[in-house]
Parts: structure tokens; sequence; C-alpha cells
């Protein structure tokens, strides 16, 4: 079983999870120079994770205070990522539905901090977690909230992969 996770914020993050064999691989959202979504190595992304079975992208929507600007761009980096995928399974995710399940109990000032906080004692081969896997985490636990949902028997403690590093 294969499901991807999405996170299309601006440090966001694709992360696939093969439960057979226990990777998690990830690549940070690719920008071109012009702040728009580099849909070349997303595509290439793909074609590397045959057999996916699902992928799960959160549910998002502009912030208040944003300018017209920075919303459109938002926008339009978002739909394309949903273009480039429209061929696959998609489902949607609401954040404050994914973080529900996974923040259990957990204290932390912000719903970023207890997702840090819950990522590094699930994965300590992992190692250090610092704010700017911000991006990675999110979209980690948008695929495991899936795996979660599908009552899927995995184990915890992955072997993350670092995609970008091999594009």
């Amino acid at each position: 079983m294969k499901i991807a996770g999405i996170d299309t914020g601006a440090k966001g993050c694709i992360c696939l999870l093969d439960v057979v064999e226990k990777t998690a691989s990830y690549l940070k959202l690719p920008y071109r120079d012009d702040g728009i979504i580099n849909g070349y190595l997303i595509e290439k992304l793909f074609e590397g994770f045959n057999g996916v079975n699902r992928v799960v992208i959160e549910k998002v929507q502009g912030r208040g205070g944003w300018g017209a600007t920075q919303t459109f761009n938002f926008g339009k980096n978002y739909g394309m990522v949903l273009g480039l995928l429209h061929h696959l399974p998609l489902t949607f995710v609401q954040p404050a539905e994914w973080q529900k399940a996974i923040h259990k109990g957990i204290a932390g000032a912000t719903a970023k901090d207890r997702s840090l906080s819950v990522f590094a004692s699930l994965n300590p081969s992992f190692g250090q977690v610092r704010k700017c896997d911000e991006g990675l985490v999110d979209s980690f636990f948008i695929a495991r909230w899936s795996l979660e949902k599908s009552r899927m028997v995995f184990c915890d403690d992955w072997n993350f992969i670092n995609m970008g590093n091999l594009l």
C-alpha cells in the first residue's frame, strides 16, 4: 500500500508512505525562480511512485490578511498540483481533521509545535526535527492520517528518503 500526503503550503512537501517497504519518500515542493511550482519535477517524482493507491491533499483556503496577489498565486500553485495529479485517486482532508487525529493528548503552543513533537516521538531514527521540516512533518501526517482512517496496520519509525537528492 502506497499513500502520498501533500502539504501545498509555501513550505509544502510531498511524502509517500510505502507500508510494505516501510519507507517515507519525500520532496519539498519545488518552485521555479518566478515562485510558480515546478510541475516538471513533480511529474518526474510521481513517475517513480508506481502503484500509488491514494493521494491525500490538504484542503486549503486563503487566509485573512493575505493580499490579492499572494492569494491568487497560492491558488494557482494549488491548482497546478491538482492538475498534475488528476489521474490519481485523490482524497482531500481539512487541516483540523488530520491534526485532531494526530495531536490527541499532546501539549504544545501551536499545531505546528504539536506536530513536530509527535513526529519526533514516532520517528526517533529521523534525528533532530527542526522548524524547517514543517512541510515534511505535515505531509507525513496527512498520509499517515489516511492509513489510520483506512485501518491499515503499520509500524512507525519510517526510513526517510529525500527524493530531492535523486532528481
